[in-house]
């Protein structure tokens, strides 16, 4: 009884998306987890885009959005969690990867209306040389 895991017999497990997996290398641990591991890996840099995108949008000047960018996917790279769903045969990963790419496509659609923020530098002045930020007129 083969349950149609037949390599010589064309069965439901051979046709579809995943046919070249299965083919490939065969029905294996292998061949069932290296999704999941890419789909982790496809995480860390996401995770460095989606940083620069949001620290850009809020205005923050590019060398200074590097290092938090490093750290975001420092964190999603070596995170325990993210390491231990990425070694499972299982879709966790690639849900992270989806929801991860999914929020980011938001983030750049709201962001992208054709003006920006304006950017600070270190000394809290924009790239014009004018103050970004006036405090309110008091009334007395």
């Amino acid at each position: 009884m083969s349950f149609g895991l037949n390599r010589d017999r064309p069965g439901p497990e051979r046709r579809g998306p995943a046919a070249t997996d299965f083919s490939t290398g065969g029905l294996s641990a292998t061949s069932l987890r290296w999704p999941a591991a890419l789909a982790g890996t496809g995480a860390v840099p996401l995770a460095w885009w989606g940083t620069r995108l949001v620290l850009r949008h809020c205005g923050v000047a590019r060398a200074l959005r590097a290092w938090p960018a490093l750290l975001a996917a420092y964190l999603v790279g070596f995170s325990a969690w993210s390491v231990f769903l990425s070694r499972w045969g299982r879709f966790y990963s690639l849900g992270q990867l989806l929801f991860l790419a999914g929020v980011l496509l938001a983030i750049a659609a709201f962001t992208a209306e054709g003006r920006s923020a304006p950017r600070l530098t270190a000394t809290g002045r924009s790239a014009s040389g004018s103050r970004t930020w006036t405090p309110p007129e008091t009334a007395t």
